[in-house]
């Protein structure tokens, strides 16, 4: 664990932020949702994927473009879970559950994360959450995320070289295509 990394809990900061009125942030809105939405909804069609995890949809706005036909959207924030129920809820595609009450046994043609691994500053939790990702992908999963090491100022925010992580870490695991964030 890094030095300025040690007080910081990204559970209690998700929670916390929703409680407090707050959003996703600027990632799930705007033109990286767009970019995010239409490689998702296009790799969904051209794989055939028929049910998807996201372990950290938070609020919803990114899963509200999602066009999957089983979407199960999992988080640590009851308060941005009742978001996407109150924004999604008519949407008989998508479910949304708590990460607590999430089944190990859950599974799905693939797996996303978007958005989350750079908040998960202590490596524990780091690599919980990548066993947790990949266990539950039947075939493909999707990380949206910085992918170089960097400490930076803020106490919740670590860039983690991911490749190079999940080749030690994932190892039965093949990368197939990087696609770099053209913003």
């Amino acid at each position: 664990r890094m030095d300025g990394y040690a007080n910081y809990d990204p559970i209690a900061y998700w929670r916390a932020r929703y409680a407090a009125g707050g959003n996703s942030g600027p990632g799930s809105a705007g033109r990286l949702a767009a970019f995010k939405t239409s490689f998702v909804n296009g790799f969904a069609r051209a794989n055939r994927i028929a049910n998807a995890i996201d372990l950290g949809c938070g609020d919803g706005r990114q899963a509200a473009g999602f066009d999957i036909p089983a979407y199960c959207g999992v988080d640590v924030s009851n308060v941005a879970l009742a978001h996407c129920r109150a924004r999604l809820g008519d949407d008989p595609r998508k479910r949304f559950l708590s990460f607590d009450g999430f089944p190990a046994s859950a599974s799905g043609h693939l797996a996303l994360s978007l958005d989350v691994v750079c908040y998960l500053t202590d490596s524990s939790v780091y690599e919980a959450h990548l066993a947790r990702l990949f266990g539950c992908a039947e075939r493909y999963v999707i990380l949206y995320t910085s992918n170089f090491d960097c400490e930076v100022r803020d106490a919740h925010i670590r860039h983690r070289h991911v490749t190079r992580d999940l080749r030690r870490l994932q190892p039965k695991w093949n990368l197939i295509a990087h696609v770099p964030n053209p913003f």
